[in-house]
């Protein structure tokens, strides 16, 4: 037998996250384990999975801040489709996996073999888009309401996206918008710019007062800027950006002229 090892963390010692293979000489792996230690493991999982014509038989634990362990021992279990048995804890959710088939999804399978969640109460969700104010002095004045909460859900989704396109016209302004490419050429195009401001509140509220707000803006060119100007990859037409508090809708314009980059 042949042991075989990777550093996942350079430069730091591969004590902290690593794996390493158990070969037999001159043939394929016989099993493998991978590993993550300390402040590396961001995991919270335990669970086993079979079927897999690579790992065979999985094994995994982890504990975030202390440890994560995946053990595999290929050729053990086959079966037609890979399944999961576990339970694991992410993105504010609780999986719990029975006998889950990880390669389909479909209303019509038994309970046992989809994933049953359950989301935290602070969990946020999305509880209003707004349309706001371009005007500095009225940047926080929302000019355009849109909503779970709202009576909108009836409504065609066209129809409220044509809707809101239309407001966005009305409080959009337009700003001269240089970006220098790596090669010296200067790119001067036109920014058609409006502002939004998104708002996420926690699944219990009010009972759990958590909430969570962002106002950008929404930036449009009349043509490509970027690296990849003109060619396959092509160049960005659109975007935005985050703004700072007491910023304008024009100094936050002038900030990602300065310092975003489009491409490489």
């Amino acid at each position: 037998m042949k042991i075989t090892s990777q550093n996942l963390n350079e430069p730091r010692s591969i004590f902290w996250s690593g794996r390493a293979w158990l070969r037999r000489v001159g043939g394929a792996a016989c099993s493998r384990i991978e590993w993550q230690i300390g402040r590396n493991s961001t995991f919270c999982h335990a669970y086993v999975s079979a079927g897999d014509s690579d790992d065979g038989l999985m094994l995994a634990l982890g504990i975030p801040w202390l440890f994560s362990v995946w053990l595999s021992i290929p050729f053990v279990v086959r079966l037609k489709s890979p399944h999961k048995c576990g339970i694991a804890i992410h993105s504010n959710t609780l999986w719990l996996s029975v006998w889950v088939d990880e390669h389909s999804w479909s209303r019509g399978m038994p309970w046992w073999e989809k994933n049953i969640t359950y989301r935290f109460p602070w969990d946020l969700e999305h509880y209003t888009t707004e349309v706001l104010e371009h005007k500095a002095e009225n940047v926080a004045k929302p000019v355009y309401v849109e909503g779970r909460h709202l009576n909108r859900l009836g409504q065609d989704i066209f129809y409220r996206m044509k809707e809101r396109e239309l407001v966005e016209k009305t409080v959009s302004e337009v700003y001269d918008y240089t970006y220098t490419r790596k090669n010296g050429e200067i790119q001067r195009r036109k920014a058609t710019v409006h502002v939004s401001r998104m708002t996420w509140r926690a699944l219990w509220w009010p009972i759990i007062p958590l909430s969570k707000s962002r106002t950008s803006i929404d930036v449009k060119f009349d043509g490509e800027v970027g690296e990849g100007t003109g060619s396959w990859k092509g160049g960005c037409v659109g975007c935005g950006i985050d703004m700072l508090p007491g910023e304008t809708p024009l100094e936050a314009l002038r900030r990602m002229e300065r310092e975003r980059k489009f491409g490489r």
